[in-house]
C-alpha cells in the first residue's frame, strides 16, 4: 500500500513538472483586429500607428491579406497583449510585410477599424510602392 501511495505521489510530482503551453500557463493566445490611427504600406514593411500602453512591439502583430477581384484586403491583428500599465497612447510601428509581393499591383483595402480623424484611406489605389 505504501508503494502505491509513493508511486502516485511521484507520478503527480512529475506531471506537475511537465512544460505547459501558453494557454495552460494562463497567457492569452489571441488574434484581435486592432483599431488604427494611421497605416502606410512601404517597401518591405507596413507602417501602422496603434494604441499602446508602453510595451507594444511590432513582433506582437500579424498582417493578413486576401485578394478578391483586383483588391487586396489587408488586416492588422494583435497577437499578444501589451501588459504595461501606462496610459493608452498612439504607438508607431513598422511591421515586416511586403505589399508588392503579397498584393502585386492590386489596390489595398484596410479592413481594420480606424480612429476618428485617422490618417489613412480605407482604399489605397494601385500598389505602386
Amino acid at each position: 500500500m505504501k508503494i502505491l501511495i509513493v508511486g502516485v505521489f511521484l507520478g503527480l510530482t512529475l506531471l506537475a513538472c511537465t512544460p505547459q503551453t501558453k494557454q495552460e500557463q494562463g497567457e492569452k493566445v489571441m488574434k484581435q483586429l486592432v483599431t488604427l490611427y494611421a497605416v502606410d504600406p512601404k517597401p518591405g514593411h507596413i507602417a501602422v500607428t496603434v494604441t499602446g500602453h508602453g510595451c507594444t512591439l511590432a513582433s506582437q502583430f500579424k498582417i493578413e491579406a486576401v485578394q478578391e477581384g483586383g483588391v487586396c484586403r489587408v488586416s492588422v491583428y494583435r497577437t499578444q497583449i501589451d501588459r504595461c500599465r501606462r496610459s493608452a497612447m498612439p504607438k508607431s510601428l513598422e511591421i515586416p510585410w511586403d505589399a508588392k509581393q503579397v498584393c502585386g499591383d492590386a489596390s489595398i483595402e484596410i479592413n481594420n477599424p480606424q480612429k476618428p480623424g485617422a490618417k489613412h484611406p480605407l482604399l489605397i489605389p494601385g500598389n505602386s510602392k
